[in-house]
């Protein structure tokens, strides 16, 4: 009988170990989900989850509200950045983006290029071409892969950790005649990932052509945008 309950009561706290280390597994698991899908810091993540029971959509949404909230509050200066251009596959329309972060580090990213390519496509499909976008609301509202821009920017901050401003977006068509095309230029351009539509760099032109008669390959520039230093 005494060895019975003896054996009883080291099993009791045993259980309560074991449930522990499951649940501090469990925890750690969380955080690494969590930083994979967002890139932020371990500690801004174990935080995200503690203020959001461990569920993971309210712990990214706590990580956009403090952590975009922190580093734009602050005041450092976003004065690097990469420019990005984008052309359709018809070549009749294209976008100039210009996208500012703190460091040259942090734009040749990843996650920063990834954002041109998503503010580059945004910009492709707003309607009022051949003209800078200003104000910027109606392309922050924009969707590209079931996100919003401003969403998208909120995520490179969480990932990056600094400042990032969209200070140019310019979506562009053909002006003179069909038979016109669009070709670019991107200076010292950076490695993109397979999926991504928009070359980025620092400094990109872009040129619309037009023949001159449709009967030879003569063409000749009507119009040159630039963006960049």
């Amino acid at each position: 009988m005494f060895s019975q309950l003896t054996r009883r009561v080291l099993a009791y706290p045993l259980r309560h170990q074991q449930v522990a280390f499951l649940s501090t597994v469990s925890s750690i698991d969380l955080i690494k989900t969590l930083r994979l899908q967002t890139g932020a810091p371990i500690v801004d993540c174990r935080k995200a989850l503690q203020n959001s029971d461990n569920n993971l959509d309210q712990a990214k949404e706590w990580l956009r509200e403090h952590g975009t909230a922190k580093i734009s509050s602050s005041n450092r200066q976003a004065a690097d950045g990469l420019v990005g251009l984008c052309i359709a596959q018809d070549a009749q329309t294209a976008s100039l983006v210009q996208v500012a972060s703190e460091t040259d580090f942090a734009a040749k990213s990843p996650k920063f290029i990834a954002l041109i390519d998503s503010v580059a496509q945004a910009t492709l499909t707003v309607s009022n071409k051949n003209e800078p976008i200003t104000p910027m609301d109606a392309l922050l509202s924009t969707k590209v892969h079931d996100r919003t821009i401003e969403q998208h920017v909120q995520d490179a901050v969480v990932a990056i950790r600094e400042n990032i401003s969209i200070q140019t977006a310019i979506p562009i068509s053909v002006t003179h005649h069909p038979d016109s095309m669009l070709i670019g230029y991107v200076h010292n351009r950076v490695t993109t990932a397979p999926g991504d539509l928009t070359t980025s760099g620092t400094a990109a032109a872009l040129v619309e052509l037009q023949r001159t008669n449709s009967n030879n390959n003569n063409e000749f520039p009507r119009f040159v945008w630039h963006v960049g230093p």
